[in-house]
């Protein structure tokens, strides 16, 4: 059985015969787990980075890739988790892996997908792609008119 809306009842089940009747009081509450965004791209590299996790109640990692690591584990409320990814060097272009945030003893969850890039670079770096040591040197001159 599963709550509709909030709110609280009276189940009463009453057998076939009429001999026995049981009565129990349902109390739904309402319910909740968000992540403050739904996925992250790196490079190869590896880094960290953080997230807000908003909850209900308190929640658990039910999955995750092996490369990946979550601190710290959740507590009711915004919390906010820092998720760490190793560097990679595989022979793929790239690789993917989704954590599942799942709260504590209930069906919600939340998923956060993470692309890792085969680039051994990350934001900021610089990277010299060609370079000559013969030929002219052009100027280009922007003036205005």
């Amino acid at each position: 059985m599963f709550g509709v809306n909030v709110g609280n009842t009276t189940i009463t089940v009453t057998t076939e015969d009429g001999a026995k009747t049981a009565v129990c009081d349902v109390v739904v509450t309402k319910s909740w787990l968000v992540l403050s965004s739904e996925n992250f791209h790196t490079s190869g590299a590896g880094e960290s980075f953080f997230i807000d996790v908003d909850a209900s109640d308190s929640w658990s990692i039910s999955s995750k890739p092996n490369w990946i690591t979550i601190t710290p584990s959740g507590n009711m409320g915004v919390s906010s988790v820092e998720v760490s990814v190793s560097s990679y060097n595989g022979s793929a272009a790239y690789r993917s892996g989704d954590i599942i945030f799942k709260l504590n003893g209930r069906e919600r969850t939340a998923t956060f997908t993470v692309d890792q890039y085969n680039f051994p670079y990350v934001d900021g770096d610089y990277v010299k792609v060609q370079s000559s040591t013969r030929g002219e040197v052009g100027v280009v001159k922007i003036a205005d008119a």
